[in-house]
């Protein structure tokens, strides 16, 4: 199933972040009075959008992952859906 955004699920978050950064980059080439503090907020505010991105693309699907992965066969202990639990003992009829 394709979506609206051609078939790539995380194409609107790209496309959010590549305006967004668009529209800092006057405030990165700035010149003239106050071009030091239009820098340094210009600069900030696309470092931090683009970690946040990268840390929720890679970092965190990464971590969920392992989460799963560790904690895969816990839900079958608890309820007794494991094999074990299932097996009656041979001496005890």
């Amino acid at each position: 199933m394709r979506s609206s955004s051609g078939g790539y699920p995380l194409a609107p978050d790209y496309h959010d972040l590549s305006g967004i950064d668009l529209r800092m980059v006057p405030l990165l080439i700035a010149i003239g009075p106050g071009a030091e503090s239009r820098f340094a907020i210009g600069l900030t505010i696309s470092a931090g959008l683009g970690i946040g991105t990268l840390f929720t693309v890679f970092v965190l699907p990464a971590f969920y992952i392992l989460l799963a992965r560790d904690h895969h066969g816990s839900a079958a202990d608890e309820y007794g859906n494991d094999e074990e639990s299932s097996q009656v003992p041979a001496g005890n009829h």
